[in-house]
């Protein structure tokens, strides 16, 4: 299933979801990330690389296996689109909750890296409590919209997850969830910010903007 690093190993893709580890990860542990994934990404979002076999006949891949310059090992499914945050957070519970392969990053391509480095002197900055904050209201609201959904759809809690059915163990509110099934993306406020500027807006605090009135109002 996975392709080492080769002449003929694929450009990243442009939409993915990638296990990154120190080392390299058992075969078996490579099966049950793909599976674990399979199982529960939406239908129709996974794809394949079009490589080449050993005797350079074109083949087919649904995960590479790639080694990062910095000595990373990059497990790669490609996609056909971005997941959305809501989609995101259920596989990465399922991730945390059933893989153990030691200490493991899970990347996806819907939110670049490179959008999330910030200079202070040329980027407006939220301070790290209070993103942490919106942050975690996020997430809250995220599983309820998911939850209720959910529940509108006939699902109902259960330990047992079951498609048929429609049992899931974490339909229940926020507050009821285990820490380790509370996933939280810090670095979303701030990127909300950066987008809103990307297109001409800014936001500051209730004060900031108290004062720009009534300096406006100072000069009529």
């Amino acid at each position: 299933m996975s392709l080492n690093n080769r002449p003929d190993t694929p450009a990243e893709a442009q939409f993915y979801v990638r296990l990154v580890t120190e080392s390299p990860i058992r075969k078996e542990s490579v099966k049950k990330f793909f599976k674990t994934f399979e199982s529960y990404a939406p239908v129709n979002v996974m794809t394949v690389f079009e490589v080449s076999d050993p005797d350079g006949n074109p083949s087919q891949a649904p995960l590479v296996h790639r080694v990062s310059e910095d000595g990373e090992h990059q497990y790669e499914i490609p996609l056909t689109r971005n997941l959305t945050p809501n989609e995101i957070e259920e596989v990465a519970v399922q991730l945390n909750s059933s893989f153990n392969e030691g200490n493991f990053l899970f990347e996806t391509s819907t939110f670049d890296e490179d959008c999330c480095l910030y200079e202070d002197d040329d980027e407006d900055y939220v301070e790290e409590e209070v993103t942490d904050q919106i942050a975690t209201k996020l997430a809250e609201r995220m599983h309820d919209s998911w939850m209720h959904e959910r529940l509108n759809n006939g699902w109902r809690y259960d330990k047992i997850r079951s498609d048929i059915n429609k049992t899931h163990p974490l339909v229940k509110p926020w507050d009821q969830l285990s820490e380790e099934h509370k996933v939280v993306d810090h670095n979303l406020p701030q990127m909300f910010v950066d987008l809103l500027e990307e297109h001409g807006y800014t936001i500051i605090s209730e004060e900031e903007l108290n004062e720009l009135i009534e300096t406006a109002s100072k000069k009529r």
